[in-house]
């Protein structure tokens, strides 16, 4: 019978394909084959690719618009330009989703080994802690690739059109997996130092956006406010913004690509900015790198400590437990059998045996009566009592707090910053100095910045935004922490009802977010106090910002009783807030610009357009980004804030008719849209307390 031979290519291809397995080790396997198994996994691929595919749609019909363009010459003319258009918004959106749904996934990626307590039992096994750590982030990663390799089809067919560069789409991929990477690295070295998700979540984000916002804003106002306006020096640092940040890498070849020559390539050319894709690609493969290597070392530690008991076991802690285990035993006198024989009365200490109602000298069995030849006879000594213990005061009863009302709500609203490690106390200080330090850099590069309206809205939306993921993700935790530590079946045994633990749990969503709020609050008090900013500003603001916390606090809570894992709650949390405040919006605004139009003002189509027009207004106006910067604008500044109430006017309300509007019809306005997300709330609330009983694994 002949035997089948295998070929040299086939032999070095099995070779190469078993390299990523063998520097993984069987973590990767075991991640891949709980992945493929997840229901999560293949939901979010066709929700990626659902969206993506209505959003090409949408931007092909804005880009096209068949009736503008009677001849049909211009309509193939407008082909590249609309190819190019898509592909960029393509490029956009993925970098966007992926670089969100990375920080998200990569979450928990090593403190749900930590917390459930098997992180310690890998550390026994031959596996280390570079395959532990490769082999979770590469897991992860190879989910990213498939959201990639998704769209790669629908790049292929738009290319056909013409106008855009195969290396503006092989580049811009090359941007977005080795950011993905560098933000999956960040994400999992937060995963290791703390235990909740949303912690993670949070410091990733913080993390990223002090490097890629707001050092390049520290080193741009100090360049304004030094008055170093020449070319010799702002190039050099333009070089190595838009080489070292992602962001700024992607807008400059989306620039390139529809303006060839706009920046140079390949070298400066006649003092133009110099930028290279793969020098950011790299950049960010080198920041990854040293990441993954503390994370490696950190696991390392994490986990044997775990396996030495992770409760700081050691000869202090043994002999603490020692002591409190019981009453300490004294010391007895006893006499050795074989210096007894030898008539030498030999005194050794003992702690394993009780001093109370015992002999001085302990003759073990077996020892012959009688005195052995050469011995003298022993003497018996009589017994002797212990000396009883030295009296001593009895302890001072501790006082214990009495619980009134819902003890969900005392332990809710029971503040814990007294109680935060130094950690905490040093990144709360360092952002609070740069924070000042902004604001002085803004006053020294224009003295005037803070009596116009535009810092003032810079600042206060700013503030808004980190303040809405922040709600969105506080709040998608509120129930999921209690699922992760198994504590959420216990409070349902309690006598506590339904309504009783919802009400609870979303006063405590709300006040977790307490704190990110304080900002803007702090902000709009300061400067109304200096005289920069109208009095009718803060109420208008806490309208917006109550509008806008309360659907994310019922949305979190109905994610949170809906699914167990953390970070499903929050990506859903999070998509709740982008489908309603920027995807419905933009998507109707760009269904209303891609609908046909004729001359005829009373045609069926233009009265299509219309209503979707004026709906697109109405949802874009319950956007609090957009209601922030409309109040800003018309309530900050020195001069705005010298009108009386009577002369405020806001001219942006899309859905009054394109017409300005006073201040009582603005101020009703913005309570009919918080009205409305408060009904939605409370739908959300209602559908999580459906959910109570149902899902408690």
């Amino acid at each position: 019978m002949a035997t089948a031979t295998i070929s040299p290519v086939a032999r070095i291809w099995h070779v190469l394909a078993g390299v990523p397995g063998a520097l993984a080790g069987p973590i990767l396997t075991k991640e891949l084959r709980v992945s493929s198994r997840r229901r999560r996994n293949y939901v979010l691929r066709s929700a990626y690719l659902a969206a993506l595919t209505v959003f090409v749609v949408l931007v092909w019909l804005e880009s096209v618009r068949w009736d503008s363009y009677g001849d049909y010459a211009n309509r193939i003319n407008r082909m590249a330009k609309a190819g190019m258009t898509i592909i960029a918004c393509i490029a956009w959106f993925q970098f966007i989703a992926l670089q969100i749904i990375a920080v998200i996934m990569l979450s928990t990626s090593i403190s749900e080994e930590v917390y459930a307590k098997t992180l310690g039992v890998l550390m026994t096994t031959p596996i280390n802690s570079f395959q532990i750590v490769v082999g979770k982030l590469f897991s992860k990663i190879l989910q990213l690739l498939i959201l990639l390799a998704a769209s790669l089809p629908m790049l292929a067919v738009l290319r056909v059109l013409g106008g855009v560069p195969w290396d503006f789409v092989v580049s811009s991929l090359c941007v977005t997996l080795t950011t993905a990477l560098l933000v999956a690295s960040v994400t999992m070295f937060f995963s290791i130092l703390f235990r909740w998700a949303f912690v993670s979540i949070l410091m990733s984000l913080g993390a990223l956006a002090a490097v890629y916002g707001l050092v390049p804003l520290i080193v741009g106002l100090f360049v304004a406010a030094a008055g170093l306006h020449d070319d010799e020096i702002l190039m050099p640092l333009v070089t190595v913004l838009i080489n070292f940040h992602p962001v700024v890498m992607l807008t400059a070849m989306t620039e390139d690509m529809f303006r060839p020559g706009s920046v140079a390539r390949g070298g400066p050319r006649g003092g133009m900015m110099f930028f290279a894709w793969w020098v950011n690609c790299l950049i960010s493969l080198g920041l990854a790198s040293l990441i993954l290597t503390a994370c490696v070392a950190m696991v390392r530690r994490v986990g044997l400590r775990l396996v030495a008991g992770a409760t700081g076991a050691g000869a202090s802690s043994a002999a603490a437990i020692a002591a409190s285990a019981g009453p300490v035993l004294k010391p007895v006198a006893i006499l050795d059998a074989a210096q007894a024989r030898r008539g030498a009365a030999t005194l050794q200490t003992t702690d394993t045996l009780p001093s109370r109602g015992l002999a001085q000298f302990d003759i073990p069995a077996g020892t012959p009566a009688g005195p052995a030849p050469g011995v003298p006879p022993l003497t018996r000594v009589p017994r002797q009592l212990p000396a009883a213990p030295p009296w001593t005061p009895p302890a001072r009863p501790v006082d214990v707090r009495e619980i009134t009302g819902s003890p969900i709500i005392w332990r809710e609203l029971r503040s814990t910053w007294l109680k935060r490690g130094v950690l905490y106390w040093v990144l709360l200080g360092v952002g609070l100095w740069l924070l000042l330090m902004i604001y002085i850099l803004v006053f020294l590069a224009e003295h005037r910045a803070f009596y116009d309206n535009d810092a003032h809205i810079a600042f206060i939306v700013t503030y808004t935004v980190i303040g809405a993921i922040c709600t969105a993700v506080l709040a998608a935790t509120n129930i999921t922490s209690e699922k992760e530590s198994r504590s959420w079946e216990l409070l349902l045994c309690t006598p506590l009802g339904d309504w009783h633990i919802l009400l609870a749990k979303f006063v405590g969503a709300l006040r977790r977010c307490l704190p990110i709020w304080l900002l803007p609050i702090g902000h709009i008090l300061l400067f109304t106090l200096a005289g920069c900013c109208h009095v009718a500003l803060l109420p208008m603001y806490l309208l917006i910002v109550g509008g806008m916390a309360v659907p994310l606090a019922g949305g979190g809570l109905y994610f949170g009783s809906r699914f167990r894992r953390t970070t499903t709650a929050v990506m859903l949390n999070i998509a709740l807030g982008l489908g309603l405040w920027a995807a419905l919006p933009g998507g109707m605004a760009l269904l209303a610009n891609a609908m046909p139009r004729t001359a005829y003002q009373g045609d069926l189509s233009n009265t299509a357009c219309y209503v979707i027009e004026k709906a697109a207004g109405y949802v874009m106006n319950a956007n609090p980004v957009i209601q922030t910067g409309m109040v800003c604008q018309q309530l900050s500044g020195v001069h705005n804030a010298q009108h009386h109430l009577s002369e405020v006017t806001f001219y942006w309300w899309w859905v009054i008719g394109h017409r300005s509007a006073g201040f009582d019809e603005s101020l009703s306005y913005l309570i009919l849209l918080a009205s409305l997300n408060a009904v939605l709330a409370a739908f959300l609330a209602w559908r999580a307390k459906c959910q109570f009983r149902k899902r408690w694994f």
